[in-house]
């Protein structure tokens, strides 16, 4: 597993090795976490002031990332 220095990589609590459910096979988006393979499990893209964060990942998400969306929130209108 290949895993990127951005803050979203603490989405699980163990790096080594997370279940997923499939692959991105293309993305515009940077790749923050890879399988075994070298197949993106996690890409995140910056649009405007937002950040999609998009994963396979089927883990409930660690108490560190969720600290991390919680302080990076702001509020918005839908």
């Amino acid at each position: 597993m290949q895993v990127s220095s951005h803050e979203v990589s603490c989405i699980a609590d163990v790096q080594e090795s997370v279940e997923c459910d499939g692959y991105y096979s293309e993305t515009d988006g940077n790749v923050i976490i890879e399988n075994s393979e070298g197949n993106a499990v996690l890409v995140i893209k910056e649009i405007g002031d937002g950040l999609v964060i998009a994963t396979t990942i089927h883990e409930f998400p660690s108490s560190a990332f969720l600290k991390y969306i919680s302080e990076k929130a702001k509020r918005s209108k839908i």
